[in-house]
């Protein structure tokens, strides 16, 4: 290829050169012809023309050659003129003599023309020569360049068409290779689709749904096991056979919906009833579908069915305990409103306007502050948020004394529970409203009732310990002191009849010791029923004497404990810590078997405690709910003086009774200044 290029290059400068040449000739030849006078003149034109296509490459000799055409022409025109004078002897010397001049001039300007195309030619000569040579030297260098690469060439095409053989054959081989392997990807399609067919079979057969195909006689082509076990066939038996055969129960309208679907309709009934003679109604969801292609109508039918009797059993069951709970809504004797999210009421029973006097119907979509007084509707909000928050049924407010707003804009007390249900748009808040007028209404009779009955048994205590009171003052000051001085003029007697009988002297004696023993238990009797030293010498004092005297008359230890300011107490809180005290010993010995007994009296500042413990047997405090009369009257003498009492006591661990009173007004006082 380089060598066939190289060669044209030269061989085209080699035409340059030899035109410029041929130029060179044709100008050298042209300009004698157009000085003869006796020149061809028919020819110099077209010589001139020869010379115009020669210089048609060339810009500056065509200018040259435009240039000499007409002064050629001109030339040989007025040559021709003159020598047609000569002949017929017309020209005079004149007329020669400017002929001449003329000729001379027009001679002068071809002279000049062609002078000007030949330098232009000599000009080109050299350099087309010189570009000749290149090219010769171009192409001598591709030839000897180019023999080791032509040896190459023709190697490379030798190994390349040896190769191209060897390919061939490796590509027979191949294709023979592919060939083997396609036979045996068309025998593994034909196999694999004999098994997709066989799956196919299988599928229809084990789908879980009901379905059975049909040719368009009706008659059953292939069937599924579930079509089997709902309508109980057996699918040997049917395959081949007509559905009409097999179903000759099945409605009219049914058969006209299989010629429906086998003109190319598909057709579906969501729930559909077939009464079977016999048997119970049988609920279905069926779908057709025609098949195939057969004469530009469907080979066949494919029937889905599904027996969803039991889930319509269901429904209807639901339906019925929809209305059963709808009329337990209705009938249900609290108000119960249900609100979203957003606190619009959803749901509102009739109760709810017999309460609140709306309209239920009418409160739907309504916000539920509708029913709340203004005054309670933003902490109604706090509460709302709070049970968004922990949905768990509870009441309502508790604490709080709850109100609701009838539609004539009178208010009333309520009690609500809460609950909360989650339904498909959202979770509700239901509220279970009582209304509660005639319970507030009964809480304070009842209230004022046991206000009432405190009142009187306060002063029942009052008058009780004021007649303790007067009782022992007088068995202290009459009949202790008459008993004294009867003793003391036994005595005397008995001194003045020592002369008397023996028997009558000693039986004095006796009489005075019995009647000292009266007196010591009069005195006794006393004290107990009020005991005079509490006034006189103040709580602590009273409480160590009442442990001392215990201790002794039954015979167990009794440890006093007190650091008390008796000028701090009333006379009221004295006596009630002083019959706690003397109460909870007594129980310790006579219920829990006691031995030993602590008693200790302290004060914090504010209040005054009385502690009494013992090691006896105890008793279950969550077992034990009756209360005997001691404790009931404890607690009742604590509660007039505004205080309070605990008793923990564990089986074998003995029992610990704190009694707690403030140190100021009791509510016995108050009741006392009260009343008068």
């Amino acid at each position: 290829m380089a060598v066939y290029f190289a060669a044209s290059h030269a061989t085209r400068q080699n035409d340059r050169v030899k035109h410029a040449v041929l130029v060179q000739l044709s100008i050298e030849r042209l300009l004698p012809e157009l000085n003869a006078a006796a020149a061809d003149y028919d020819s110099i034109p077209h010589k001139l023309a020869q010379l115009g296509t020669l210089t048609s490459g060339n810009p500056q000799q065509i200018r040259s050659l435009t240039e000499l055409n007409p002064v050629g022409l001109e030339r040989l025109r007025f040559n021709r003129e003159t020598v047609d004078l000569r002949l017929s002897r017309g020209l005079d010397p004149k007329d020669a003599i400017s002929r001449i001049h003329h000729t001379g001039n027009l001679l002068t300007t071809t002279a000049l023309a062609l002078n000007d195309m030949r330098n232009e030619e000599r000009r080109l000569l050299p350099q087309r020569e010189q570009d000749f040579s290149t090219a010769q030297r171009s192409l001598a260098f591709v030839l000897i360049a180019g023999f080791p690469l032509g040896v190459f060439v023709t190697g490379s095409l030798y190994w390349r068409a040896t190769r191209y053989r060897h390919q061939g054959a490796d590509a027979q081989h191949r294709l023979s290779t592919f060939n083997a392997t396609l036979e045996q990807r068309v025998e593994e399609r034909t196999s694999r689709l004999q098994a997709d067919q066989a799956l196919l079979q299988l599928f229809v057969r084990h789908v879980p749904a009901a379905a059975a195909m049909f040719d368009r006689e009706m008659r059953y082509l292939n069937v599924s096991d579930r079509f089997c076990s709902d309508f109980n066939l057996n699918p040997a038996e049917i395959i081949g056979k007509s559905h009409y055969d097999v179903f000759p129960e099945l409605p009219e309208r049914w058969k006209a919906i299989h010629q429906s679907c086998l003109a190319g309709e598909n057709l579906r009934s969501e729930e559909d009833t077939w009464h079977r003679p016999g048997l119970n109604p049988m609920w279905l969801r069926w779908e057709l579908r025609p098949w195939g292609d057969q004469d530009g109508l469907p080979a066949g039918i494919i029937i889905f069915s599904e027996d969803i009797t039991a889930r319509k059993n269901i429904a209807q069951d639901l339906l019925e305990r929809e209305a059963t709970n709808r009329a337990l809504l209705e009938t249900a004797s609290q108000a119960i409103i249900a609100v979203d999210a957003e606190s619009r009421i959803v749901l509102a029973n009739r109760m709810v306007e017999q309460m609140f006097g709306h309209d239920h119907n009418q409160l739907l979509g309504q916000p539920l502050e509708t029913l709340l007084p203004p005054a309670v509707r933003d902490r109604h909000k706090l509460h709302q948020a709070n049970f968004a928050v922990n949905p768990q049924p509870r009441p309502m407010g508790i604490g709080i004394e709850l109100r609701g707003l009838r539609k004539d804009g009178s208010e009333f007390p309520i009690e609500i529970n809460l609950s909360s249900v989650i339904t498909q748009s959202g979770p509700l808040s239901v509220g279970f409203i009582t209304d509660i007028t005639q319970r507030k209404h009964s809480e304070t009779a009842l209230h004022q009732s046991e206000l009432e009955l405190r009142t009187l048994a306060g002063n029942l205590l009052t008058a009780f310990e004021d007649e303790r009171r007067r009782i022992a003052r007088d068995l202290h000051d009459d009949v202790t002191q008459t008993l004294a001085s009867l003793s003391i003029e036994i005595g005397k007697l008995a001194s003045n009849t020592r002369s008397a009988p023996e028997n009558t002297s000693s039986r004095l004696v006796d009489l005075q010791k019995q009647v000292v023993q009266i007196t010591t238990e009069i005195r006794s009797l006393s004290h107990g029923l009020h005991p005079s030293i509490i006034e006189d010498l103040g709580l602590q004092v009273a409480l160590e004497d009442l442990c001392d005297e215990f201790a002794k008359t039954q015979e167990v230890t009794v440890i006093f404990e007190g650091e008390l300011e008796d000028r701090i107490l009333d006379r009221h809180i004295a006596s009630c810590l002083y019959r706690v005290a003397q109460e909870s010993l007594r129980n310790a010995a006579k219920h829990a078997q006691a031995t030993r007994i602590r008693v200790a009296l302290t004060t914090d500042g504010g209040n005054i405690h009385l502690a009494v413990n013992d090691n006896g047997i105890g008793f279950s405090s969550a077992g034990n709910t009756h209360l005997g009369l001691g404790i009931i009257s404890m607690k009742e003498r604590l509660r007039l003086v505004n205080g309070m009492i605990s008793i923990v006591s564990r089986i074998d661990q003995g029992t610990e009774i704190l009694a707690t009173v403030p140190l100021g007004k009791g509510e016995h006082e108050k009741t006392s200044s009260t009343l008068g």
